[in-house]
């Protein structure tokens, strides 16, 4: 990833005018999100828009980086910049997706924010990532009855390791320990492979779960969804 923020900031250097450098060099900084990349990022997302300010993707990622960032007020800078983005193409799937995740982290519940997963899934039929903030959404609600279909329709579309880890989350909730174990195993394996350390948190998190789920315990309390749901996508 380094070399790839190398490689855009020598084009957007050479070439300021290109907005393909400076959009993937944006995208670069938010995949990589250490220190101040997220900032670098948000900085290339305003030029280009200054440069296409008609261009929906564009609003779209900038609302989606504001998101990564989290706080109150980069939520509501998002909220502005993906209803710019459905104004400007109300058939862009990332912008409905990115939305949800925006209302759901501010607090309104899953049946809330549906409209926006259904019109996202409606323009993309297996869009994997709106099936699983469903299936998460519900599952941290306690509804896991309504949860495990996304769950394993999310896996089935694109068997991401993040989606086993939701699905843990649900089969846990239906009383399903071992299948719950295996699923926050998968994610384990995926999760220790990352570079960092940001992953070391949640890897020892799950490993507590796992402990108490092989004694034949619950280990998500109402206190521990509330937590969860408020950590979703941080």
């Amino acid at each position: 990833m380094d070399e790839a923020i190398r490689a855009y900031s020598q084009a957007v250097d050479a070439w300021p005018q290109m907005i393909s450098s400076r959009l993937n060099r944006s995208a670069a900084y938010t995949a990589r999100s250490q220190d101040d990349d997220l900032a670098l990022a948000l900085a290339d997302a305003d030029q280009i828009i200054a440069a296409k300010p008609e261009w929906a993707i564009a609003y779209n990622n900038r609302g989606s980086i504001r998101l990564s960032m989290g706080g109150s007020e980069n939520l509501a800078l998002a909220l502005a910049d993906l209803d710019k983005a459905l104004s400007l193409d109300p058939a862009l799937p990332e912008a409905f997706l990115n939305r949800a995740y925006v209302r759901f982290q501010q607090g309104l519940s899953i049946a809330q924010i549906s409209s926006d997963l259904t019109k996202a899934l409606a323009l993309r039929p297996h869009y994997a990532n709106a099936l699983n903030l469903f299936c998460w959404g519900y599952a941290v609600e306690q509804q896991p009855e309504l949860a495990l279909p996304y769950c394993q329709k999310a896996i089935a579309a694109d068997p991401q390791p993040v989606f086993f880890d939701s699905r843990g989350l649900t089969y846990s909730l239906l009383g399903d320990y071992p299948a719950a174990i295996a699923d926050f195993k998968a994610y384990l394996a995926w999760l220790e492979q990352q570079p960092g350390e940001a992953w070391h948190v949640p890897f020892a998190r799950r490993q507590a779960w796992i402990k108490i789920l092989q004694k034949g315990q619950n280990p998500f309390t109402p206190p521990v969804l509330a937590e969860l749901r408020r950590e979703f996508g941080k």
